[in-house]
């Protein structure tokens, strides 16, 4: 049998992971007035927001190397409108906590219509990182102005395969 690790080596790496998870512990510990501070501003932001078709998740983690804490959050929300209703509601409020647009990406299939919006502010500059994704799901209405629209189609040849042995087999 091989074995990969040493005993001293699984000791080692337990220990070394003992050691970040103390310095994560810490770091939380340490900035938890800020986090709760952010927490909290992106509350009072997200108060203006229609709360009855939106959902906010949030959750803290940081890296216990670099010391920085962060709160990485997720706003769901649907809707059959991009430019009026609470998908602007969000992106504003986003916008005045100096949150950086970092990327949108649709997702646009059978099963689903979405947009998802990154949003992100760094530490440096304010006492906790934000990491902020929301996804929008689109449903079809007779008065929205979204809609999943078919382009086109297309085929794709997938390769089949199966297992040939010579000689005897077990």
């Amino acid at each position: 049998m091989n074995t990969t690790h040493t005993t001293a080596a699984a000791i080692k790496d337990a220990q070394s992971a003992v050691e970040w998870a103390k310095k994560r512990v810490s770091t939380i510990r340490k900035n938890g007035k800020k986090i709760q501070a952010t927490l909290d501003l992106l509350n009072q932001r997200l108060h203006a927001v229609d709360a009855t078709n939106a959902t906010i998740y949030a959750w803290v983690d940081c890296n216990g190397y670099d010391g920085i804490a962060q709160i990485q959050a997720q706003i769901t929300a649907t809707t059959d409108s991009m430019v009026e209703g609470i998908v602007p509601q969000i992106l504003k409020a986003m916008l005045d906590i100096e949150c950086e647009p970092v990327e949108s990406k649709d997702i646009v299939n059978a099963d689903q219509t979405s947009r998802t919006y990154r949003f992100k502010r760094a530490a440096a500059a304010h006492f906790v990182e934000i990491d902020l994704s929301v996804v929008v799901t689109i449903k079809e209405t007779e008065t929205g102005t979204c809609r999943r629209v078919q382009t086109g189609t297309r085929i794709v040849e997938v390769a089949e395969y199966k297992i040939e042995c010579e000689g005897a087999t077990t």
